[in-house]
Parts: C-alpha cells; sequence; structure tokens
C-alpha cells in the first residue's frame, strides 16, 4: 500500500519539531548542533534567496541549503527534508529580501 503524502499548511510545525521565525538579514536558529528540517518563506514583492548555513553565528562555513523564492511564479514555498540535515556547528539563516518572512524547521541533536 502506498502512502499519499500530505503537504502541511504554511507555518505548520511538525510534531517534535522546533521552529524559529525568520525576517530579513542575519537568523540565527541554533547556536549548537542541529538537524535542519526545511522552511516556510513567502516573499514580500520580489525575488528572495535564503541561504541556510551549518554555523552559529554568522553567515559563513557550509552551506546546508539554499532555497530561490521566485516571486512572480510562487511568492510561498516550503521546503520539507524527509531526511533532515545535520549541522553540526549550529544553524544560521541569511534572508536576502527586504521584507520576506517564514519559519525555520529544526530538532535537537539527537
Amino acid at each position: 500500500m502506498v502512502e499519499k503524502r500530505v503537504e502541511p499548511s504554511y507555518y505548520d510545525v511538525p510534531f517534535g519539531i522546533s521552529s524559529s521565525i525568520l525576517t530579513t538579514g542575519l537568523n540565527v536558529v541554533a547556536t549548537t548542533a542541529a538537524y535542519y528540517h526545511g522552511l516556510s518563506v513567502k516573499a514580500s514583492a520580489a525575488d528572495c534567496t535564503i541561504t541556510i548555513y551549518d554555523n552559529a553565528s554568522t553567515t559563513s562555513g557550509n552551506i546546508v541549503d539554499l532555497v530561490f523564492v521566485d516571486f512572480s511564479l510562487n511568492p510561498a514555498t516550503r521546503v520539507s527534508l524527509y531526511n533532515p540535515i545535520y549541522a553540526k556547528n549550529g544553524i544560521a539563516i541569511d534572508v536576502s529580501e527586504l521584507g520576506t518572512k517564514g519559519v525555520c524547521f529544526y530538532g535537537p541533536k539527537g
């Protein structure tokens, strides 16, 4: 039997996972090791790039994920990972476009 996958609504938080609100610029989500589960973002008026780093305090280090929101096609985007990505140094997120808002889903190191 094949299970049908149902996408959660914008801003739904999966059970057992923490969330952090995102705004334009640097967003420090986790300051210690964590698992990145995905994000939901909504661009305000233009295309937006969201870069997720394996870092606890700055926009440098290994890139964990890169999300591009094309405002003309779909201003709201959701990335939901079946296999979360381990960020050993923490999670820092850079949001490029002014007015973009969203939420990051992450879980503590198991």
